[in-house]
């Protein structure tokens, strides 16, 4: 059912009192006539709902552009967590060798975001010692309590063998100091490993876990290319120095498990949540493995066949991806996806779920 034209004013009278701003560029539109009617709540289930942009008339989305560019965006912040970085362990560190910094890491989101408004609202989170480039490393937070939790205990200096609980301890208290306790909310952006911090941020602080913060205030939650049932066996199988992370993220591990069971079993308060997953990806091998984290949309693209890393690099606005979604992690081993045609691109779909407010 195509309601975008008569909704239009709706839409912009909801923009006029919304925190932040929508995607305005090229139109998004979900799927074919046909689709629609064979799934009337696809746009709730694929995210968009009333951040989605209308499809309407030049002067209808001329209008809408003109409402949105004037909002004052001041009480939201996207927050983005890089993933793993295979090398970089003690001898690397000795060695003297540097990570990726964080903004080179993520220039084309960074870039993509900026340009439609939401520059000053952007964080980049280092998790290694001597990455720079970023808006904080977690390197350097204190905890404001310690945890009593094996699986949240760190190492210095930070490299792949300290816990992936540990860095989510960290950015968990970092949020709650920073923008939770003043009222003030996020998106996490997590990329790879990037995602499971994000998730024992979000689930820690929910399930009030050892020496985590009270919950926090997270909005939206967006990982991409992010191994929640275990990264491929023969990719972590063919790296050297990587201990402690590439472990946690073996599938059956203690930390999956107790991720994936026990302390990101719900929503956890966020209310927008997509896993993205690239059906090329040499890291996380099975797409099923990246749908399954916490409740919310999995969405994995055919075309483009997004490898690990191009997936947050496509800053393309044509809606001409083909696309299977879940609307739920269980349903990832049991049920083939329905699949669409005509899609948003990554950084569009990432954009969406994680400025809607």
């Amino acid at each position: 059912m195509r309601v975008w034209r008569a909704a239009l004013a709706l839409v912009a009278a909801a923009a006029l009192g919304a925190c932040g701003p929508m995607e305005t560029g090229a139109p998004v539109e979900l799927a074919p006539a046909e689709y629609v009617e064979l799934a009337p709540s696809a746009p709730e289930m694929l995210g968009l709902g009333p951040q989605a942009s209308p499809v309407g008339d030049a002067a209808q989305e001329a209008e809408l552009e003109r409402i949105v560019s004037s909002q004052a965006v001041s009480t939201h912040y996207i927050l983005f967590i890089r993933g793993l970085d295979p090398y970089f362990n003690r001898a690397a560190y000795d060695n003297g060798n540097v990570p990726q910094a964080c903004d080179a890491y993520w220039s084309s989101a960074l870039q993509f975001f900026t340009n439609r408004g939401w520059g000053s609202q952007l964080r980049t989170i280092g998790i290694y010692s001597r990455q720079s480039g970023c808006y904080v490393n977690l390197a350097n937070v204190v905890p404001n309590q310690s945890s009593t939790l094996s699986l949240m205990q760190g190492s210095s200096p930070f490299t792949n063998e300290t816990s992936i609980g540990a860095l989510g301890h960290r950015l968990a208290w970092w949020i709650y100091n920073n923008y939770t306790s003043k009222g003030l909310t996020v998106s996490l952006v997590g990329h790879s490993m990037g995602g499971l911090v994000a998730r024992t941020a979000v689930g820690g602080a929910s399930k009030r876990l050892s020496g985590f913060p009270p919950p926090l205030l997270v909005k939206g939650m967006v990982l991409l290319g992010t191994p929640n049932n275990g990264a491929s066996s023969s990719y972590l199988g063919g790296l050297t120095g990587c201990t402690t992370q590439c472990a946690q993220m073996n599938s059956g591990s203690t930390f999956l498990n107790s991720l994936n069971n026990a302390w990101d079993t719900g929503n956890s308060g966020v209310s927008y949540r997509l896993n993205l997953i690239g059906s090329n990806d040499y890291v996380v091998g099975d797409v099923r493995s990246g749908a399954y984290g916490g409740t919310g949309t999995s969405l994995y693209f055919i075309s483009p066949a997004y490898d690990h890393g191009n997936i947050l690099t496509d800053q393309g606005t044509t809606s001409d991806a083909s696309i299977g979604y879940w609307t739920d992690r269980t349903q990832a081993y049991t049920l083939n996806p329905p699949k669409y045609q005509g899609q948003p691109r990554s950084l569009t779909w990432t954009y969406n779920w994680a400025t809607s407010q």
